[in-house]
């Protein structure tokens, strides 16, 4: 019985010390930027927001709705069958699609999306690409319209854990369990 309470006491502390551990064990992985003072050229606007992966460079979800302007309005989401987004580090964009229709934003980098910003200025190498100020709405690109000057990105940081803290936190729930179910 003495050796059982030596191991139970043991595997209480290394339970506590898996739990301690996974406290430090968050990487920035998520950033989610949300769109600000987005306004088209007919009078529309577009809000909403999208996650940037930095580890992997790429959009994994997505809620961005346009309101009617000379178009009708359109909802860009992860939860569309139709919907997917493409990333194109040439010309440093990124296009939301629903069906035919596509939201293109532009950046200077596409890297400024990995650290979070109060404000992160739209930017347009090729206006052709992603209008004067940065962004478009258009239905395979004709008809299209134009963003206006003054929209912008703000992020928050999403910490998601590490496989290794995930991994400890298991691991002493294991040990919990066990070392209870011993006692019963």
């Amino acid at each position: 019985m003495h050796v059982f309470t030596k191991l139970s006491r043991a595997a209480r502390l290394l339970a506590f010390a898996a739990l301690i551990g996974t406290s430090a064990g968050t990487a920035q992985a998520s950033v989610i930027w949300t769109l600000n003072n987005f306004n088209f050229t007919d009078g529309a606007t577009a809000s909403g927001t999208f996650t940037w992966e930095e580890t992997t460079n790429r959009v994994t979800a997505w809620n961005i709705a346009t309101t009617t302007g000379l178009f009708f309005g359109n909802t860009y989401t992860s939860d569309d069958p139709l919907g997917l987004t493409t990333v194109d580090t040439n010309f440093q964009m990124i296009t939301f699609w629903t069906g035919n229709w596509n939201l293109r934003l532009g950046l200077a980098s596409l890297d400024a999306l990995d650290t979070p910003a109060a404000h992160q200025e739209l930017f347009s190498q090729e206006p052709l690409f992603t209008g004067q100020h940065g962004y478009l709405e258009c239905a395979n690109c004709a008809p299209y319209r134009f963003g206006e000057a003054g929209a912008w990105l703000s992020a928050a940081v999403v910490q998601v854990p590490e496989p290794s803290a995930l991994a400890l936190s298991a691991l002493a729930l294991v040990i919990m369990v066990a070392v209870r179910r011993r006692r019963s």
